[in-house]
């Protein structure tokens, strides 16, 4: 799998090195920092920017289970998209993800 340099717009990528992804085959997929061994949660939504002609997407929403509160990374720091899992760099000042928390009641 081929990763785009960042400001590459999907005109300017030869059409071998563009894959497109149907959110079915990314929910629940393993989402992992660096490598395979270093399991983050798994994909469990995707957030894109409204305002824009064609959206555009933001971010990832990672699922830890076990009562944990779900992160959002932005997409940014997603590195790479595989069979096997997404995979994303850390924050580079070591800071963990954005956790997000849920309402309830509405």
């Amino acid at each position: 799998m081929v990763t785009l340099p960042k400001k590459t717009t999907l005109e300017d990528a030869p059409s071998d090195q563009v894959r497109f992804h149907f959110f079915s085959e990314l929910l629940k997929r393993p989402v992992c920092a660096g490598s395979i061994r270093e399991r983050v949660g798994r994909l469990t939504d995707l957030v894109f920017a409204a305002d824009a002609h064609y959206p555009e997407i933001i971010g990832i929403y990672v699922e830890h289970g076990w009562g944990k509160p779900t992160e959002f990374i932005r997409w940014n720091h997603v590195l790479k998209i595989e069979d096997d899992g997404i995979f994303v760099r850390r924050p580079a000042d070591g800071a963990a993800f954005r956790r997000l928390w849920t309402r309830r009641g509405g």
